[in-house]
């Protein structure tokens, strides 16, 4: 995951707001038309840094990110520059597309609605269980660091532990977040706090959902470090060195 460091001073970079996926909580697939950053005059003037801030950290997302063309490039500049990035991505396109980001993406953050292969496709509407199974083994075959993220839903909170057990025997990181707002029971946000707690997961409470950019991110909380801060000192000081039973 993140350090840290870079997690008090990240930014996020919505390239487009076009998406390969028709999820059924997300309104980003509906509106019309689709917007899209163009930051390559930028980056090839040298004045990128004159509109984005200079941060250790950049949170690349959408829409989907990958259907940026330019995507390689704007990722390779970072990179150059010095400045780590988080890619979150369904990972629902062909191996070729992930390749091009080899090498100047630090983390993958992997939009994980389910384990299970029905609900999965479900969930995203177009999203094919196959697809991603095998273009995650493909990251971790060629060296890339992973993080699946996983939005908890009143549809999906039954799903959790197994979202987890698939994480945990895979050897990757663990991000759930979910909104205070959904009517969850006290007894079930009682059960997903009790995550926090697990070692290798990171759990943010999120107050909404931003309807700017791919729901299944939490925004609000890259926007604010110090729930992020929070699970870190949580992971460092509560993790719990065996699996957690639930």
């Amino acid at each position: 995951m993140a350090t840290l460091r870079s997690l008090c001073s990240q930014y996020m970079l919505q390239l487009t707001t076009s998406c390969n996926l028709k999820c059924g909580f997300c309104p980003l697939w509906q509106v019309q038309p689709k917007r899209s950053a163009n930051v390559l005059p930028l980056i090839k003037a040298g004045t990128f840094f004159d509109l984005f801030p200079r941060k250790q950290l950049y949170n690349v997302l959408g829409g989907e990110p990958l259907l940026k063309g330019e995507l390689g490039v704007v990722l390779a500049y970072l990179k150059s520059e010095g400045i780590r990035t988080r890619l979150w991505t369904n990972a629902q396109l062909p191996l070729d597309v992930l390749a091009t980001c080899f090498g100047s993406v630090d983390e993958f953050m992997l939009y994980f609605p389910s384990p299970d292969p029905d609900d999965y496709q479900l969930l995203t509407g177009m999203g094919e269980w196959t697809q991603f199974e095998s273009n995650l083994d493909y990251l971790l075959a060629e060296g890339q660091s992973v993080v699946l993220q996983f939005p908890i839903l009143p549809d999906t909170v039954d799903r959790l532990a197994e979202a987890y057990e698939l994480a945990y025997y895979r050897g990757l990181g663990f991000l759930a977040h979910y909104c205070v707002t959904d009517p969850f029971s006290k007894e079930t946000r009682r059960y997903i706090e009790r995550f926090r707690r697990v070692k290798g997961v990171w759990l943010y409470p999120l107050k909404y959902r931003n309807e700017g950019a791919c729901p299944a991110v939490p925004t609000q909380a890259l926007r604010r470090p110090w729930p992020q801060l929070s699970n870190h000192l949580d992971e460092l000081m509560n993790g719990l060195p065996f699996r957690f039973r639930v």
